[in-house]
């Protein structure tokens, strides 16, 4: 807390040249108060260094050091203002797509499973904290004893002005879920999704993935109980790590479709053993 009033933040998963101007809610122990994420329109003209969190602050109308301590204290959390908008009838636009778009697949998935239930143990997981070190996912394969594992997540889609099809590969809107080829997708798990996508026309793009390993939960995973078999169901994702993000909704029903067709032909052909050899 500012001697003017203003608060210093830490940001969790957003970038700070992006986040000028933004409003904001604040969780206290006297209710949610309202804000604007500030900064100086003067000097960031000719700023050449970029802007970092250091150059914004937390604006709640407050005056002095006193009257915001008064109704915030240190540590407490602050969000984006939520919002969302169809887009041309078939894109969303939104506040943190990145990751309730994989928690809804989930929903969607298990609403059609429950009603003819694969003959496996299914386990479906909302972990936490993945921004902060994939932490969540640690904790749920130290409890569970997975055989494998579908990590459904966003990544960041290339179909931009500015690309970079030439570092990660072509991943777009509305052309399927991105199937990465990288260390933390099992080979073999890989493949039945495939052949399921192939078998019943599901449109999907094979991508290399920003990285070779990491940047989702399926790292942590996989290294846990001697190995669990993981792979990365991917929705392509415009302006990751945004106020505002944007994904296609034939996308989110293929990743549903798929998901369903994969677990079930997992659980009809009992295969056990995603050994890639």
């Amino acid at each position: 807390i500012l001697p003017n009033g203003m608060l210093q933040f830490r940001s969790v998963g957003l970038r700070s040249l992006l986040l000028l101007g933004q409003n904001v809610k604040l969780q206290t122990n006297k209710g949610v108060i309202h804000g604007v994420i500030g900064y100086d329109p003067i000097s960031q003209q000719v700023q050449n260094k970029g802007i970092g969190e250091e150059d914004l602050w937390l604006d709640i109308g407050a005056d002095s050091y006193e009257s915001a301590a008064s109704i915030v204290e240190i540590g407490d959390l602050a969000v984006l203002v939520p919002q969302i908008n169809k887009i041309n009838n078939n894109i969303i636009s939104g506040t943190s797509i990145d990751n309730r778009v994989g928690v809804f697949i989930l929903n969607e998935c298990i609403k059609v499973l429950s009603k003819n239930t694969p003959n496996i143990c299914l386990h479906l997981i909302g972990s936490v904290q993945e921004e902060v070190g994939l932490r969540g996912a640690g904790i749920i394969a130290s409890q569970c004893k997975l055989d494998a594992c579908f990590v459904v997540d966003v990544d960041y889609a290339t179909d931009t002005l500015t690309p970079h099809d030439n570092q990660m590969g072509c991943l777009c809107l509305g052309k399927g879920v991105g199937m990465h080829i990288k260390s933390d997708n099992n080979p073999i798990l890989r493949k039945i999704m495939c052949d399921m996508a192939d078998k019943h026309n599901i449109t999907y793009q094979k991508s290399l993935g920003r990285y070779m390993y990491g940047g989702t939960d399926a790292t942590p995973l996989q290294l846990q109980s001697g190995g669990v078999a993981t792979v990365n169901v991917n929705i392509p994702c415009r302006y990751m790590h945004s106020p505002i993000e944007m994904i296609h909704l034939q996308d989110v029903e293929n990743a549903i479709n798929l998901l369903i067709l994969t677990i079930k032909e997992i659980s009809d052909q009992k295969i056990t053993n995603f050994v890639p050899f």
